[in-house]
């Protein structure tokens, strides 16, 4: 929906703030995130980089290429990297689980009951399961949750962003289906995108950042993590960054001969 990190401040302005309609709305923002780019102090920011999160595989490219974006993320924010280890369980069950409620609220029973032969072979499974669900079995993947919060809010005890590959791969086909290899060794479907739903799962402000292209000419994103509430300094990190190492408008398209960063220019 956006192109650069003042679009996403600018439209998080618009939608940020209470609605009497939602229930889980939270009070309107301290600050306007679209001047907080340019004036949240960074200079003793510390950040954490973790390759993997402690269970994921990742794609050796795409992990250097992340790696680089973050040590740029770094030097352009005056901030330092504090070796901290993140060390997750694979939590894709428990992703893929918690959504489940809210995948019937709205829907019309006969639609899941009696027309799941119209659904791609890959989500009729997911519907014929979840419908039989008991509560105890959902409060179990609600306790999960519950503990990998606690997790993630430790780590930043000592750091204010924690910064990944924002997927384990390159981009692949938006048409599916979702790949099951990721740098030769064979995982689950959600292993190539893993990384990516931490953030909506424990309910903390993320974004993702272009960083480079693979030797195919793939983009690849970095990802910035940050504690709940504070959605300006993952915003002013991730402008600092792009202030730095610039990216088009547009998709650069294909390049041969790219180093490992794959950097390019405005």
């Amino acid at each position: 929906m956006t192109t650069t990190v003042g679009d996403t401040a600018q439209l998080l302005d618009v939608m940020a703030g209470p609605d009497p309609r939602d229930r889980t709305c939270l009070p309107a923002p301290t600050v306007r995130y679209a001047e907080a780019i340019k004036d949240v102090d960074l200079s003793d920011l510390r950040v954490a980089w973790s390759r993997d999160l402690g269970f994921a595989v990742v794609d050796q490219e795409v992990a250097a290429i992340a790696e680089a974006g973050a040590r740029a993320l770094v030097a352009a924010c005056g901030a330092r990297v504090v070796d901290r280890q993140v060390s997750l369980v694979d939590y894709t069950r428990i992703y893929a689980s918690i959504e489940g409620v809210d995948r019937f609220v709205g829907i019309d029973p006969a639609l899941w009951e009696s027309r799941l032969d119209e659904l791609d072979p890959l989500s009729a499974p997911g519907w014929r399961h979840l419908s039989g669900v008991t509560l105890p079995e959902a409060a179990t993947v609600e306790a999960a949750r519950r503990e990998l919060v606690t997790q993630i809010a430790s780590v930043f005890d000592d750091v204010e962003l924690l910064v990944t590959p924002m997927a384990s791969i390159p981009a692949f086909a938006a048409e599916g289906p979702m790949p099951t290899e990721v740098g030769g060794i064979r995982t689950h479907m959600g292993m190539s995108v893993a990384l990516s739903f931490l953030a909506s799962l424990v309910n903390l402000p993320a974004i993702s950042v272009p960083c480079g292209l693979t030797s195919g000419g793939l983009p690849v994103g970095l990802q910035v993590i940050g504690p709940r509430f504070r959605e300006d300094v993952v915003l002013a990190a991730a402008a600092r960054l792009e202030s730095a190492r610039p990216w088009p408008r547009h998709c650069p398209g294909p390049r041969t001969g790219a180093d490992v960063t794959g950097v390019v220019g405005p």
